[in-house]
C-alpha cells in the first residue's frame, strides 16, 4: 500500500521554492554589489558613498540616520559625517543633483534619479568582471 503523506509532499515542495528563492536572492545581491562596485571604480567613490547613491537613487526622501546606518556601523558615529558625503559625492559626480530636503533628509529626483541609476549600472562587459573578482 503506497500512500504518500500530503504534509510531507507540501514540506518538499516548500522547501524546494525556499531554494529557489536564496537562488534568486543571492543573485540579486550579487548584481548589487556589481553595481556599488562600478560606482566605486568609476566615480572613485568609497563604498560608503556607493551605498548612499544606491539608497538615494530610490526616489524617496532619506534621513540623516537612516543614511549613517549604510555606511557607519559605529553608533558613536556623528550625524554630521552624512552631510560630509554627501559634500564629496556632490563633488565627485556633480552631474547628479543631491537635493536637501530642510528638516527631512536628502532626496534625488527627477532627471538626477535617471542619472544616478544610470550611473549604478556597469557595462555588461563590466558586470562580468566585476563577477569574477574574488
Amino acid at each position: 500500500m503506497n500512500m504518500e503523506n500530503p504534509y510531507l509532499m507540501e514540506n518538499i515542495k516548500l522547501r524546494q521554492r525556499v531554494d529557489e528563492l536564496e537562488a534568486e536572492l543571492e543573485h540579486l545581491k550579487e548584481s548589487v554589489d556589481a553595481g556599488i562596485e562600478w560606482l566605486c571604480i568609476r566615480w572613485n567613490l568609497t563604498r560608503g558613498q556607493a551605498k548612499i547613491i544606491k539608497a538615494l537613487s530610490t526616489g524617496h526622501i532619506m534621513s540623516r540616520e537612516r543614511l549613517l546606518t549604510l555606511f557607519h556601523r559605529n553608533e558613536n558615529t556623528e550625524i554630521r559625517n552624512v552631510d560630509s558625503q554627501i559634500k564629496r559625492i556632490r563633488k565627485k559626480m556633480p552631474d547628479i543633483n543631491i537635493r536637501t530636503v530642510y528638516g527631512l533628509g536628502y532626496i534625488i529626483e527627477g532627471a538626477d534619479l535617471r542619472k544616478a541609476r544610470e550611473a549604478m549600472t556597469p557595462p555588461q562587459d563590466t558586470i562580468a568582471y566585476l563577477e569574477a573578482r574574488p
